[in-house]
């Protein structure tokens, strides 16, 4: 008799269990389908379902997202798609939360993962103004495909002015004057790049992520040699999951050699934490360490250490904008021996840019920028302090011809006033790319 009640005692708690799981992704269910997710994710949270129940899992991920918790819905979708690796509803919402992550090469090879895949006319559609977001933010780096090759050409108003190698290095330490105080000269120029970049999970919500890019600028007319430009850069970081946070970590190299000689090796280390508000808001803190060496004049070796805070917002609109702004402080100290304060500085900058889809297959993106300098000491070969005010503005058009080929247009004016003149210039660059993905 014993025996028989502990058995139906057991078959109850079983089935009690079975209809526990079953209420909770129904109600679930439920919730997401009238748009009550931060309720559904609440409820999720309160009643976190079995390992293995794949429909609690999707609409717990699909509440996250949506309630401002992309971190968690992320790793419930993984979790869902390591059993089910067929399902394409959850990896498109996968895809839609590394969107709202910011973690655009994961979301897109996602999205494209589930269009190659035929889902129907409706999402294709929507999949495809992702893309055309994505593309249009990804301006800086043009590409968030696994290997590509870049090709183009352009007209640059005064190639003496700047390096010019703005996508292998953070723009705040592009101010480096070729031929200071010297007439401005304009010219025509090739462009040629490859590289490849990745984005791979590892264990549970850490993921590992790393590139590595060559630009080569070579200028049209023959005279202008002296400012070929040849450009290389990698970097390799790990990034992890935290509820509503995500922490990365990257170190990076760059090395950029001008007319065959060497002229200035990057080697940078940089954090970032970054927090969803909710699906279209986040803000982000970053730190920078990077040393600044120059193989042919030791004495201008520096290390910059920099801070700064971003904010990042969708708008739910025809054109699907994205807008970003970012303000950073940062100081650049000589490491030289002895140290040379006037080539030390402080510096606080300002960005604030803007993207959009206009019409299927476009992308326009762009961007206002201003970056003061104060330098420590006078210039010894003026008797008199450096002082400078850069204003920049950036503005980009690309077209999606295929899903391997982009066509894109960039243009850059830039605007430093110094208060010694020979660090006075003005700038206007303008470049044409066509951008080739390597499947």
């Amino acid at each position: 008799m014993r025996r028989t009640v502990l058995s139906c005692v057991a078959a109850l708690l079983a089935l009690t269990g079975t209809l526990a799981r079953a209420t909770s992704s129904d109600e679930l269910r439920a919730l997401v389908q009238k748009g009550r997710a931060a309720e559904a994710y609440t409820a999720g949270k309160l009643q976190p379902g079995v390992p293995g129940d794949a429909e609690f899992d999707y609409y717990f991920g699909v509440a996250a997202i949506e309630s401002g918790h992309a971190g968690e819905g992320v790793l419930a979708l993984e979790r869902l798609l390591a059993r089910n690796p067929d399902d394409d509803s959850a990896r498109f919402e996968l895809a839609r939360g590394y969107y709202a992550l910011d973690e655009l090469l994961r979301a897109r090879e996602a999205f494209e993962t589930v269009l190659a895949h035929r889902p129907g006319a409706e999402r294709e559609t929507t999949i495809e103004r992702f893309l055309d977001s994505i593309q249009a933010q990804d301006s800086r780096h043009p590409s968030a495909s696994s290997l590509y090759l870049d090709l183009g050409a352009g007209v640059d108003s005064n190639i003496g002015a700047g390096i010019g190698a703005s996508v292998l290095e953070p723009p705040l330490l592009d101010g480096l004057l070729l031929a200071p105080g010297g007439a401005k000269r304009g010219s025509s120029f090739l462009l040629a790049g490859a590289g490849a970049r990745f984005a791979r999970p590892l264990a549970g919500a850490l993921s590992l992520q790393g590139g590595l890019r060559y630009e080569g600028r070579y200028q049209s007319k023959g005279l202008d040699r002296q400012f070929d430009q040849d450009a290389l850069a990698g970097y390799g970081g790990l990034s992890l999951l935290r509820g509503q946070d995500l922490y990365r970590a990257n170190l990076s190299y760059a090395a950029l050699a001008v007319d065959g000689g060497r002229t200035r090796n990057v080697s940078a280390l940089g954090g970032e934490w970054l927090r969803q508000l909710d699906e279209l808001h986040t803000f982000s803190l970053f730190a920078q360490y990077a040393a600044l060496a120059y193989p042919a004049a030791a004495a201008s070796d520096s290390d910059f250490y920099a801070v700064g805070a971003g904010w990042r917002q969708a708008f739910v609109q025809r054109y699907q904008p994205v807008v970003q702004l970012q303000a950073l402080v940062g100081r650049e100290r000589s490491a030289a021996s002895p140290a040379r304060d006037d080539l030390s500085r402080d510096l606080y900058a300002l960005r604030a840019g803007v993207s959009g889809t206009p019409w299927p297959g476009w992308g326009v993106s762009g961007g206002l920028s201003y970056t003061t300098s104060r330098f420590l000491a006078p210039d010894p070969s003026y008797a008199a302090t450096r002082g400078d005010d850069s204003f920049g503005l950036d503005a980009g058009l690309s077209y999606r011809w295929s899903r391997q080929l982009t066509l894109r247009a960039d243009f850059l004016h830039a605007d430093n006033h110094s208060r010694l003149d020979a660090y006075k210039y003005a700038r206007d660059v303008l470049t044409l790319r066509m951008h080739y993905d390597i499947r």
